[in-house]
């Protein structure tokens, strides 16, 4: 792979549509592009296949429906990337969970961008755009920095200036694919936190396999479990059952939007009018990575 090839992939589909999405009507009427190789047409969503090499493993249920009762009403506000595979049908590259809301929503024709390109060109788009978008759990961003590594010779300091994000980030998000099955179970269904992860790589299968459990079992925070291994047990009057109070499914749905697009847990505390949003991070590397996210910091 060339260098000059690398230097845009950490820009996503950005880079890809930057020249033709002026051009682009937002409904049906979609204009054709004057490249040879990146057209704008509207294709039936019957002809459109999922990616073999798409990274994400979970699309949400409840986000695909909030996703379809956007596109009802506003439309689909980025067409969808595909690459021609024979017999009239396309594979999609980028947006396949949009491809899904509109089949939710009920749409029969959808905006796309078809690109001729070969498996590398797909894997490559495919997985940095998904990372760009942080729309992968922590075990599916770090698979994709594997493959990026193993298959197109990425080094992780390349890699990091590429994605806007650390090298110790980049490392330690790799870790986490040593975990026990049963941990990296916990941690897709957000039952313990990526910090809690990190944590629990530094002690044998077994006790972080049982370690892990009382996590969930007795709601120990990162520090808590450092003490434990460390041999610091926490002191076992201090924490009290929190009074949940019930929110809403809107609020509810906010803390998972927010939740999915920082990469780590938020809550929100509200009493109507006013409130809190609440970004728990476990160390500096997470903290960077949202103070970048927020632009707040280069």
């Amino acid at each position: 792979m060339t260098a000059n090839k690398k230097r845009g992939l950490g820009r996503g589909l950005d880079a890809l549509f930057k020249d033709e999405e002026s051009n682009y009507f937002l409904d049906e009427n979609i204009k054709r592009s004057d490249s040879s190789t990146k057209t704008a047409n509207t294709l039936s969503i019957s002809k459109l296949q999922p990616g073999k090499y798409q990274p994400r493993q979970h699309f949400n249920k409840e986000n695909l429906t909030q996703l379809a009762d956007s596109i009802k009403t506003h439309g689909i506000l980025q067409p969808i990337l595909v690459r021609p595979i024979g017999d009239d049908k396309f594979e999609i590259i980028a947006g396949e969970r949009r491809w899904r809301a509109s089949q939710l929503a009920k749409l029969h024709d959808i905006p796309v961008v078809i690109r001729e390109m070969n498996d590398e060109d797909a894997l490559e788009i495919a997985l940095i755009e998904n990372l760009h978008r942080s729309d992968l759990t922590a075990l599916e961003e770090a698979d994709g920095y594997i493959r990026l590594i193993n298959e197109f010779s990425y080094s992780q300091e390349n890699l990091a200036k590429k994605l806007g994000k650390s090298r110790s980030h980049i490392a330690n998000t790799m870790r986490l694919t040593k975990l026990p099955n049963p941990i990296k179970t916990m941690l897709n269904e957000d039952k313990i936190s990526v910090g809690h992860a990190r944590a629990l790589l530094s002690i044998p299968e077994d006790k972080s396999i049982n370690l892990a459990k009382d996590i969930v079992k007795k709601s120990l925070s990162v520090r808590d479990v450092e003490k434990i291994i460390n041999n610091k047990p926490p002191k076992a009057n201090i924490s009290k059952p929190v009074q949940r109070t019930s929110k809403d499914a809107d609020v509810l749905a906010l803390e998972k939007d927010l939740s999915n697009m920082l990469g780590m847990k938020t809550e929100l505390e509200t009493n109507g009018k006013k409130g809190k949003l609440i970004i728990n991070y476990s160390d500096l590397d997470q903290l960077d990575d949202v103070l970048a996210k927020l632009s707040l910091r280069k």
